[in-house]
């Protein structure tokens, strides 16, 4: 004989068993998505960081070129210094105008990501 209130509450095993059968189906395609989304994360780091890079050598190049247009600017593969030792660039330059007028490209890139490039172009005038 049962007394009054004494009602069985909670989750049966089935149940619970159930539930989690549910719940591993809708996480396993949700986990099996991190890892694109850790890649994806760290491109577009690395190619921030390249155009924020790109930015400060272009500024460079036309801060000198400024001070002395004759200066030539083209560099062959070179890297950052540290902490961007694992970055990239080169420097392309071509005068135009009967040579009053500079064009400046500067690409740059992580060493780990080639396809990730940046390409700033730019064009300094003598003044």
């Amino acid at each position: 004989m049962a007394l009054k209130g004494d009602s069985k509450k909670g989750f049966t095993l089935v149940e619970i068993v159930a539930a989690m059968a549910i719940m591993s189906v809708a996480l396993v395609p949700m986990m099996r998505l991190v890892p694109g989304m850790i890649q994806s994360k760290v491109a577009v780091e690395q190619k921030t960081t390249a155009l924020f890079l790109a930015e400060q050598k272009t500024e460079e190049i036309k801060q000198l070129l400024l001070n002395d247009f004759s200066t030539s600017v083209a560099a062959v593969e070179t890297s950052f210094n540290a902490p961007h030792q694992d970055y990239r660039f080169t420097i392309a330059e071509t005068s135009e105008i009967a040579g009053f007028l500079k064009n400046i490209t500067v690409t740059t890139w992580h060493s780990n990501r080639s396809r990730g490039r940046v390409i700033l172009n730019t064009q300094v005038a003598d003044r």
